[in-house]
């Protein structure tokens, strides 16, 4: 590709010409251009005599969102991507970026993104794309076909996967700079997701580390099962490795996992060489479920606690209390001592259970000093993760994708860790937490309403009929009759 205004890429037709010079369009389109966001700055700008400039509006979010991409050095991480191809007919960054719009409007499949940006003039021409080269240009063997499966896929298989990690790792290094207090406390999670390929009944899975924050998660660290059957132990030792190649000793202190993650020697070494400490379910077959069974029988007290948060009526909901049951010896294939906790579910009679119902659940923590309620609440956070995975499920259809190859998976699940953390970025600097489908609906909501950018002087707004009408009130601008 060619260099346009401020060395951003710019499209070539199929003939090797500019887009759009044989169209009569401009060929000095910035494939991102991003300038300061300030109603403040435009009206001072407009009061010292500068010309403004009024332009088919991108919906806010797009400014506020890939403002901070920019910031944290995505897009200029996604345009130097080498592109695989010998002789790309799509740029690859475009393409990049229209797997990141899809995301965000929490499309299932590549064959909306079209409907996306078909509709919205001001978004393909944001992304350096000429909305008449579009209709008339992307086609195949005389098929307009500028949007599909395929032509993801065509590329994404043959995307090595270490620069998008790369990427990742970028992102979440510019956020731990600009954000300290996030990474503070150093706690983690991790958990995999199972898919299954199409074509296939062979399961694989890929394994995340997400940075716990009170408003939210971000995935940090990503390992792929290339291979059916996998261990838990296994790709979770791999991820683990991972965060600690690329960022260092001292991020992760406490790590929080489920018991498919149960490894004694490993956790010992998470410990005494990482100094990371961990949360962990027990198996309930093991030898150190039953020591701490005995404790809570012949000197446990059982204390109160916030009952789970589980989708049914108040009044079929348990009643919680937990056992502190310190300094346990029976986690052999640990060789140290370490904390527990027994959390109790007791749920009132239904039909099915007449008698009622009673659950434990067994907690194991290298932090000895830790109390039963503290070792209960740090475990209560991987429920996030699970909010997490169903969120992008239900919204982004995480699992549901038709997707036949291995690489084409692993390149999409890389994008959409990255669009999820600065997207959790962003919403973490608001005023309050929002779903994925609240995106989607902000970002269609946007869309619809008459808005315009205004650029001067190196600053913009999106401008609708309230703001200005106000100006024109206030005399901000003067209307001028020809």
């Amino acid at each position: 590709m060619g260099r346009g205004r401020g060395g951003w890429p710019r499209a070539e037709t199929r003939n090797g010409g500019r887009a759009g010079e044989s169209l009569g369009m401009s060929t000095r389109t910035p494939l991102f251009e991003f300038l300061e966001y300030s109603v403040g700055a435009v009206e001072a700008a407009i009061a010292r005599g500068e010309t403004p400039r009024f332009e088919a509006a991108t919906p806010t979010f797009y400014d506020a969102f890939f403002a901070l991409a920019a910031q944290l050095g995505v897009l200029a991480g996604i345009e130097a991507l080498a592109d695989p191809r010998p002789q790309p007919y799509v740029p690859l960054s475009l393409l990049v970026m229209l797997t990141i719009c899809r995301f965000l409007h929490g499309h299932q499949s590549f064959r909306r993104v079209g409907e996306i940006l078909l509709k919205d003039q001001a978004l393909l021409e944001r992304l350096g794309v000429a909305p008449v080269l579009c209709q008339q240009g992307y086609y195949r063997n005389g098929e307009r076909q500028p949007f599909n499966e395929e032509q993801f896929s065509e590329v994404f298989r043959r995307l090595a996967p270490e620069p998008l990690q790369a990427l990742l790792a970028q992102a979440v290094q510019a956020l731990r700079a600009q954000h300290p207090d996030w990474f503070r406390e150093g706690c983690f999670l991790m958990d995999s997701n199972h898919f299954t390929l199409k074509g296939t009944r062979q399961e694989y899975k890929w394994c995340a580390l997400f940075l716990y924050t009170p408003r939210g998660l971000f995935p940090v660290a990503l390992e792929f099962s290339p291979v059916p059957g996998d261990g838990e132990t296994t790709i979770g030792k791999r991820v683990v490795a991972r965060a600690l190649s690329t960022y260092g000793e001292g991020l992760i202190r406490l790590l929080i996992m489920d018991a498919g993650y149960l490894d004694g020697a490993w956790l010992r070494v998470l410990t005494e060489a990482h100094g990371i400490d961990w949360v962990i379910k027990a198996k309930a077959d093991m030898v150190v479920v039953g020591e701490m069974e005995r404790q809570a029988q012949e000197q446990g007290v059982w204390r109160p606690a916030p009952p789970p948060q589980l989708e049914r009526p108040a009044e079929e909901l348990p009643t919680r209390h937990l056992c502190h049951t310190p300094t346990l010896y029976g986690f052999t294939t640990y060789g140290l001592p370490v904390n527990g906790c027994v959390v109790r579910d007791r749920y009132p009679p239904t039909a099915k259970h007449p008698q009622g119902l009673e659950t434990r659940e067994y907690l194991l923590t290298s932090r000895r000093y830790w109390k039963g309620a503290a070792i209960n609440r740090a475990f209560r956070r991987r429920w996030d993760a699970e909010s997490m995975f169903g969120q992008l499920t239900r919204f982004w259809g995480l699992g549901t994708w038709g997707i036949g190859l291995f690489p084409v998976y692993r390149v999409l699940i890389l994008l959409l860790a990255l669009t999820l953390t600065v997207l959790q970025a962003h919403l973490t600097r608001g005023p309050a937490r929002a779903s994925l489908q609240e995106v989607a609906d902000r970002l269609a909501v946007q869309q619809q309403e008459p808005r315009v950018l205004l650029r001067v002087a190196g600053a913009c707004v999106v401008a609708g009929p309230p703001l200005l009408n106000r100006w024109l009130a206030t005399g901000v601008l003067v209307f001028r009759p020809p």
